[in-house]
C-alpha cells in the first residue's frame, strides 16, 4: 500500500513538474553563455547563402557586464548585411525562437523596411499558458541622429496543419525615448483566439522597428512572465465599453454578477489606470489620458477578459 501511494505521489509530482517546466523562460537573466556572442537558449545570429554561393551572416548579440542584476546581460546593436552590391542596416535582434532566414532575406532584398516579426521569426519554447504579461529590465540608448523605435514582441502560437502556426495571443511594446538606466517594462498580453491553448512562446527584442535604422543600443536583463496562478479562464465572459472611442467617460457593461477590477494599459505596457470593486454599468473617467489606443483588462474572481479602447 505504501509503495502504491509513493508511486502515485511521484507520478502526480512528475506530471506537475513536467507541465510547470514547460512554462518557464530559459536563461531569463542571460547569465549563461556558450560564447561572447551566443547566449544559451537565445538566438541572435544566423548564417546563410543567397543563390547558393553568396554568403550572408548576422550576429547582433553580445555578452555585457553592464547588467541589471547578476554578472551579465544581453547587449544588442544593429548589423550591416551586404549582398549582391546592396547594403542593409538590420536592427539588433534576439529571440527564443528561430530566424526564418529565407523570409528575412526576401524582405530585405525587396526593401520591405517595416519589421514583420511574425513572419521573420518562428518557434520558441514550450509554453501552454497565456500569461497576463511579460516583464523585462531594459536600457535603450538611441542614435542621436536617427529616431529609432525599440520593439519588444511576445507571440504565443499553436500549430495548425492547414494554416501553419497561428498566433493565439500576443503583446507588443514600442518606445523611442532614451532609457539611460535600467527600467522595468511591462508587455500586457492580448488574447487573439478565444479558447485556444498555446504550444510555444517566443519573446523578441529589437533595437528598431524597421530596417536601415540607426545605431541604437538595447540592453536586456531579468525577463519574467506573470502567469495566472489563480486565474482559470481568459476571455471567458463578455463585456462592452461605451462610447468607444471616447474622450471623457467610458461605461463598462457586463452581465456578470458581482464586483470586478478594471486595469488599463497603454501601448508601452504602462498601467495608466486601476479601479477595484466596480459593478455593472460602472463609469470611468478617461479625460486625463492621452489620446491613443489602450488595452482594458477586466478581472472578476478567476476570470479575465480584454478589450481595446480608443481615447480621442
Amino acid at each position: 500500500m505504501k509503495k502504491f501511494l509513493l508511486i502515485s505521489f511521484l507520478s502526480v509530482f512528475m506530471l506537475h513538474f513536467s507541465v510547470t517546466a514547460q512554462n518557464v523562460i530559459p536563461n531569463p537573466g542571460f547569465e549563461n553563455w556558450e560564447s561572447n556572442s551566443n547566449a544559451t537558449d537565445w538566438n541572435s545570429s544566423f548564417s546563410t547563402t543567397i543563390m547558393g554561393f553568396i554568403p550572408v551572416s548576422y550576429s547582433a548579440g553580445t555578452q555585457t557586464t553592464d547588467a541589471h542584476s547578476g554578472s551579465y546581460a544581453m547587449q544588442l546593436q544593429r548589423q550591416t548585411i551586404s549582398a549582391m552590391s546592396q547594403t542593409f542596416q538590420v536592427p539588433g535582434l534576439c529571440q527564443l525562437g528561430e530566424f526564418n532566414i529565407d523570409t528575412i532575406i526576401s524582405m530585405v532584398m525587396s526593401q520591405q523596411y517595416d519589421l514583420d516579426l511574425a513572419r521573420m521569426m518562428g518557434g520558441g519554447v514550450p509554453f501552454t499558458q497565456i500569461p497576463i504579461n511579460v516583464k523585462a529590465w531594459v536600457k535603450f540608448i538611441p542614435d542621436g541622429n536617427v529616431t529609432d523605435t525599440m520593439l519588444i514582441a511576445v507571440y504565443l502560437t499553436k500549430h495548425n496543419e492547414l494554416t501553419g502556426d497561428q498566433i493565439v495571443a500576443q503583446g507588443l511594446y514600442y518606445n523611442n525615448n532614451a532609457m539611460n538606466d535600467y527600467t522595468e517594462v511591462t508587455i500586457p498580453i492580448e488574447v487573439l483566439i478565444d479558447g485556444e491553448t498555446p504550444e510555444n512562446l517566443n519573446i523578441i527584442f529589437s533595437t528598431a522597428a524597421g530596417y536601415n535604422c540607426g545605431e541604437a543600443e538595447l540592453f536586456v536583463d531579468d525577463i519574467s512572465v506573470e502567469t495566472p496562478s489563480g486565474i482559470k479562464e481568459f476571455n471567458s465572459f463578455s463585456f462592452s465599453v461605451t462610447p468607444n472611442p471616447s474622450s471623457d467617460v467610458i461605461t463598462i457593461h457586463t452581465q456578470e454578477i458581482g464586483a470586478f477590477t478594471v486595469e488599463m494599459f497603454d501601448l508601452s505596457g504602462r498601467k495608466v489606470l486601476q479601479l477595484e470593486k466596480l459593478t455593472e454599468n460602472a463609469s470611468i473617467p478617461v479625460a486625463h489620458l492621452s489620446a491613443g489606443t489602450y488595452l482594458l483588462q477586466v478581472t472578476q474572481d478567476n476570470k479575465v477578459s480584454y478589450q481595446k479602447v480608443v481615447i480621442e
